[in-house]
């Protein structure tokens, strides 16, 4: 007992010994044992503390219940009399209900208060342990480094040890814990821990949260007063602004009492992507970063299966990814381009020298122009001089007008508009440098498959699926299909039904998608485009993609989060055009642990068990859990009837 709560102990043994010299001095003096006679008044002290609980939160509920405008019910004025008229038999009722442990209950959570039944404060509440889904997950880890944290404030009292006390911790903005410690000894707690549903909480829980917010805020870093005229109503409905003057009560069931480091968990976080990913310049970075991940993920591969390059691409198809071949990219990573790639995307080998000749002349004044330092004003150029331009631009306009790919060669007209694909087996003209020694066959690279293979699962995704179009044309639900691999359900084409045959390769490609929808993204955010990007800044990130990162589908957040990967990002369609960025990221961070009323929290708790079992009163919209301000009757309904996790006893030792 001296363990648990020393100034308890202290005031039981002062009251014993204030007996004992009462019974001596009138001459009778006590023949009990000294042990017993402290239990004695142990309990005594016991039942007194708790009998004005049970009062204090009587009159706080008939106080609040009078005050806000919300949960003024009809029968909260009659009842407040009848409480007053009848105080002595309400001290009564609290009076047993203390002896015997049992809660002081508040039928419908209405000032009407009435005996229930004992309840044990030893052992856990829950029959088993309850995970639900990723956010049951997110709540396991959670628990794992909270009670460690809480162990120095055990150790030296900043919270009590006797069984029943309940703990609430918030961490990580959204998290919110119980604590119900189940039993202790000397240098031992043994606690069950639950945690509340953190995706998509109601309105009524969202409003408690909240309120849970400001009261550790006000609490541990109380901001200076100002001289604001609005203020958020206590009790109303979220984000409803009222007159300061308006009625408000102060929190009642949570009493603040420290912010401790040291909690590691997920942090949830999600954006929809309306305005964002159906933007066409964020498409078009996403598929070209989607092509550079194809090169980067082959590259690191060890063991390319030859099988790979069999992949059944029309040759049309093959030529028109080509076009968007990264060429730079490719030789960053040391994979050589293949020859049409470097055939379309190649200037002619005149037009820098036809450039100097444009710059040679007098007047030029390109970009590229550093000469004069001396700022003169522009004069128009001589008339032989305009002459000699026209010439030069004829000359370069019809150097490069056999490289530069035709307008329904590429991204607008649909594949039937396209003209006779060349044929795998002609000669391609390479131009001069690198790509002068590459083979006639415009498919086959000389230093390894790699490029050939990036190059063909490009047609088949967004060449072939899209019929010739630009890919970014096909719009957001193409970028879903590939990235959460729908395409693979159902469909009947020899490309996806060769792909099935290769799942490592399969995998990779989708892998290489969703790398570029992170990337695309994050540009996109950012305003940037996909060109400022150099090649080793774009190898970096790739990096931190393959080291740090989890990215696909909801089906396997619970093995990601397993092995703790620091960040885990997930795309979601919520509608057929509405899409929503989900992450997770892995960090430690602050809690702020307050203790919770047993008395209130009890009384909600029986108040929950008549409703249900003996009413049968299931309504969600029902008065008794509707959001209570200085009560959080809610958040203590959900922590009871069905919270998102609950740990099996964890048993925390400290000195």
């Amino acid at each position: 007992e001296a363990a648990r709560d020393p100034a308890r102990c202290a005031v039981a043994i002062w009251g014993w010994q204030v007996l004992e010299y009462v019974s001596a001095e009138s001459g009778s003096p006590t023949t009990v044992e000294y042990p017993v006679g402290l239990a004695i008044a142990s309990w005594v002290v016991h039942v007194a503390l708790g009998t004005g609980d049970r009062l204090h939160y009587a009159a706080h509920l008939t106080f609040a219940s009078m005050k806000l405008p919300k949960l003024r019910h009809a029968l909260v004025r009659p009842l407040a009399v009848v409480n007053l008229l009848c105080l002595p038999v309400l001290a009564a009722e609290a009076v047993l209900c203390a002896a015997l442990d049992a809660p002081l209950m508040a039928v419908f959570s209405l000032p009407l208060f009435l005996f229930s039944y004992p309840r044990p404060a030893r052992g856990p509440a829950a029959d088993q342990p309850v995970a639900h889904g990723v956010e049951g997950k997110i709540y396991e880890i959670l628990a794992q480094s909270l009670m460690p944290v809480l162990a120095p404030m055990w150790r030296t009292g900043a919270i009590s040890t006797r069984p029943g006390t309940m703990l609430l911790c918030a961490s990580h903005e959204k998290l919110t814990t119980i604590v119900h410690v189940i039993a202790s000894g000397a240098g031992w707690v043994a606690a069950e821990v639950r945690g509340l549903e953190l995706m998509d909480p109601t309105s009524c829980h969202h409003l408690e949260a909240g309120i849970i917010q400001s009261t550790f805020q006000e609490h541990f870093n109380p901001a200076p007063p100002r001289d604001g005229k609005r203020d958020i109503e206590a009790g109303d409905d979220v984000g409803r602004e009222s007159t300061v003057s308006a009625p408000k009560v102060g929190m009642f069931v949570l009493q603040p009492k420290a912010a401790m480091p040291g909690v590691s968990t997920y942090e949830a976080s999600g954006v929809s992507l309306r305005g964002l990913i159906d933007n066409r310049a964020t498409l078009k970075m996403i598929h070209t970063f989607f092509f550079h991940g194809l090169l980067y993920l082959l590259s690191q591969t060890k063991r390319v299966n030859p099988a790979w390059t069999g992949c059944p691409v029309e040759e049309r198809d093959f030529l028109t990814a080509a076009h968007a071949f990264p060429v730079g990219w490719a030789r960053h990573l040391g994979v050589q381009p293949p020859a049409t790639a470097l055939a379309r995307q190649s200037p002619s080998p005149d037009a820098d020298a036809l450039f100097e000749r444009v710059t040679a002349l007098p007047h030029s004044s390109f970009p590229g122009d550093m000469r004069p330092e001396q700022e003169s004003p522009r004069q128009p150029l001589p008339s032989h001089e305009l002459d000699v331009l026209d010439n030069l631009m004829d000359e370069i306009v019809q150097s490069n007008i056999a490289t530069v790919p035709s307008r329904c060669d590429t991204d607008v007209s649909p594949r039937g508009a396209v003209p006779p694909p060349m044929r795998v087996d002609q000669t391609v003209a390479a131009p001069q440098g690198d790509a002068a020694a590459l083979p006639a066959d415009p498919s086959i690279c000389s230093d390894g498959p790699n490029a050939t293979i990036a190059t063909k699962l490009y047609a088949m995704f967004n060449v072939a699926m899209v019929l010739g179009h630009a890919p970014e044309g096909a719009g957001p639900a193409h970028v879903f299909r590939l990235f959460s691999g729908e395409f693979l359900e159902g469909s009947q084409d020899d490309s996806v039904k060769w792909l099935r045959e290769h799942p490592a390769l399969c995998d990779l490609v989708i892998k290489a998608f969703r790398y570029g929808v992170k990337l695309g993204l994050d540009l996109a955010v950012l305003g940037e485009e996909s060109c400022t990007l150099s090649p080793k800044e774009l190898e970096q990130e790739f990096q931190e993609l393959e080291q740090d990162w989890w990215i696909g589908g909801e089906d396997c957040w619970n093995d990601a989060i397993d092995r703790k990967i620091p960040s885990i990002l997930s795309l979601q369609r919520v509608t057929s055009s509405e899409y929503r960025l989900t992450k997770f990221s892995f960090r430690e961070d602050l809690v702020n642990v307050g203790t919770l009323r047993n008395a209130a929290v009890m009384s909600a708790w029986a108040s929950i068990s008549l409703e249900l079992n003996f009413f049968a009163n299931d309504d969600e919209e029902r008065y008794s859990i509707q959001a209570h301000p200085s009560l959080l009757r809610n958040l203590m309904v959900q922590v009871k009837e069905y919270p998102i996790f609950v740990s099996k006893p964890l048993v925390c030792h400290f000195e």
